[in-house]
C-alpha cells in the first residue's frame, strides 16, 4: 500500500512513539524537515518525558493515530527511536492506518511499528532517521522517493564509503522488509513480524558486542524463515566491533566471521555495510517496495514508485 506523495508547504507531523528528545535536538531536526519545503506540527507530547518514554503508552498512541486520522497531515516523521514502541502494537487501530495512508518516516526502535504497519495494512513507510535528511544524497533521495508519484525506478546507491563487504555473491529480488536487529527478534511470536521468504531482508544494529548479534542471527534463523529470503542487506553494525569489548581477538570472532558462519547455508545475495543503520551518513530504504539488488553493482533498485 503506497502512501499518498507530499507536496511543498504540506504538513508533516512530528512524534516521539518511543523516547524522550531532548529541545536541542527537536530545534535541530524542526530545521531539517522546514528546509525539506515542509511544515512541521507537533504536540507537547513530542517533548514531554516520562522515564524511559516521551509518555504514557496511551497518550503515545494516541499522538501517532491522531496524525494518521487527521486529513491536514500529510506525513508522520518519527523524532527517535529508544524504547516503547512495541508497547504500542496490540492498541493500534489498524484500520485507520489503511484508510489514511501517508508517509511514516523512523528507524531504530520504530522498526516495531514499521513491521507491524506492513504486517497488518502492507503500507510503506520509510527508514532512515530525520537526522539523515541533513546530508544532501539522502535529502535528495527522500525528495525522488516521497514528492514524486510517478518517478521512474530509483537506484540507491553506497554513497558513503568504506564500500559494502560481499558475504555471498549473486542477485535477487523481492519486497524489501527488516529494520534493527534486536527489535526484530523481539517481534518474533507476536503476530507482527512478516515472514522473510522470497523477501529482500535488512538488518542492522548498535552497541551489541559479537557475541549478542551471534545469538540474535541465531534466534532469528532458528525462529523465523530467514533461510528463505530472496537476499540479505547488512547495514552497518554501529559500534559492534570485536575491538570494543575484548583485548584479544583470540577471545572473539570478528562480524564479518559471524556472518559467514551464521549464513554459511543461505544460497542468495548477502551484503555487509550498506550505509543505513545509526550512523549520521545513511541512506533511505522503503519498507515494503518492490525491489532488487546484485552484489555486483551494489546497488538497490526500486522497480516502481513507492508514493501515489
Amino acid at each position: 500500500m503506497r502512501p499518498v506523495h507530499l507536496n511543498n508547504g504540506d504538513k508533516v507531523k512530528l512524534i516521539a512513539p518511543a523516547g524522550a528528545v531532548s529541545q536541542e535536538k527537536f530545534d535541530k531536526l524542526l530545521n531539517i524537515v522546514r528546509t525539506l519545503g515542509l511544515e512541521p506540527i507537533w504536540s507537547p507530547i513530542a517533548l514531554s518525558k516520562y522515564g524511559y518514554f516521551s509518555a504514557p503508552d496511551k497518550e503515545r498512541l494516541e499522538d501517532l493515530i491522531s496524525g494518521f486520522k487527521n486529513k491536514d497531515i500529510k506525513a508522520i516523521f518519527c523524532l527517535r527511536g529508544g524504547y516503547g514502541s512495541t508497547r504500542l502494537l496490540k492498541a493500534i487501530p489498524y484500520s485507520i492506518i489503511r484508510r489514511n495512508p501517508k508517509i511514516f518516516l523512523g528507524f531504530s526502535d520504530i522498526t516495531a511499528l514499521q513491521m507491524a504497519f506492513y504486517k497488518k495494512t502492507r503500507l510503506i513507510t520509510f527508514h532512515t532517521s530525520l537526522n539523515a535528511l541533513e546530508n544532501e544524497y539522502a535529502r535528495t533521495l527522500f525528495k525522488k522517493m516521497a514528492f514524486e508519484a510517478q518517478t521512474p525506478a530509483l537506484e540507491i546507491k553506497t554513497n558513503f564509503s568504506p564500500e559494502p563487504m560481499i558475504i555471498n555473491p549473486g542477485r535477487a529480488r523481492g519486497t524489501i522488509v527488516g529494520g534493527n536487529l534486536s527489535l526484530l527478534v523481539s517481534l518474533i511470536g507476536t503476530g507482527f513480524l512478516p515472514r522473510f521468504k522470497n523477501k529482500i531482508v535488512f538488518i542492522e544494529e548498535i552497541s551489541e558486542p559479537p557475541y549478542k548479534i551471534d545469538r540474535m542471527l541465531t534466534q532469528l534463523l532458528m525462529a523465523t524463515d530467514l533461510l528463505k529470503a530472496a537476499g540479505i542487506v547488512l547495514g552497518i553494525f554501529h559500534k559492534c566491533q570485536w575491538q570494543k569489548y575484548y583485548q584479544k581477538k583470540e577471545d572473539t570472532f570478528s562480524l564479518v566471521e559471524i556472518f559467514k558462519d551464521r549464513f554459511a547455508r543461505f544460497k542468495g545475495p548477502v551484503i555487509y555495510g550498506f550505509p543505513l543503520g545509526h550512523v549520521k551518513e545513511m541512506s533511505i530504504l522503503p519498507m515494503g517496495a518492490l525491489a532488487s539488488f546484485d552484489t555486483d553493482t551494489m546497488k538497490i533498485k526500486l522497480h516502481k514508485p513507492v508514493v501515489r
